[in-house]
């Protein structure tokens, strides 16, 4: 992958030789915490959030009580998961990045979008729903290269 192309990638080989690609300064991720207690995770948002709620509490059990834990998870998370990157607009560079959580309800996978604005390298969570069953991820300790 040409690092012109994609200057907010860090390119990782795991510990089976494998390569992924996961987010510049992703140790200082910003998560706007209303993104998950006052949208994703909230049974009564009237655009989009009930739906999010009701799934994410099915699959995985994180609902308004315990929005904290599911920030937490994917604040580490994005540390060393893998970035596919998605459109650029006048907004900034987008990449979607699966993170894997475990919940009250068991393990699964959230799938987060996340940008950098024009002019800054800090990634910005921008939205996130319980990924479909069919996302598998792969463990895997990476290094740095």
């Amino acid at each position: 992958m040409n690092p012109d192309l994609f200057p907010h990638l860090v390119k990782f080989i795991t510990a089976n030789g494998t390569v992924k690609y996961v987010l510049k300064n992703a140790e200082l991720a910003k998560i706007d915490s209303r993104k998950l207690h006052s949208y994703a995770l909230d049974p009564t948002h009237p655009r989009g959030g009930a739906n999010k709620a009701h799934v994410f509490k099915e699959a995985l059990g994180f609902d308004l009580s315990n929005w904290k834990d599911l920030y937490q998870q994917l604040l580490a998370g994005v540390r060393n998961a893998n970035a596919i990157p998605g459109k650029v607009n006048e907004h900034g560079r987008h990449y979607t990045v699966d993170i894997r959580v475990t919940g009250p309800k068991g393990e699964g996978v959230v799938r987060t979008g996340w940008i950098y604005k024009q002019g800054s390298d800090i990634p910005e969570l921008t939205t996130l729903l319980v990924a479909p069953k069919s996302v598998q991820l792969k463990e895997g300790d990476c290094r740095a290269i």
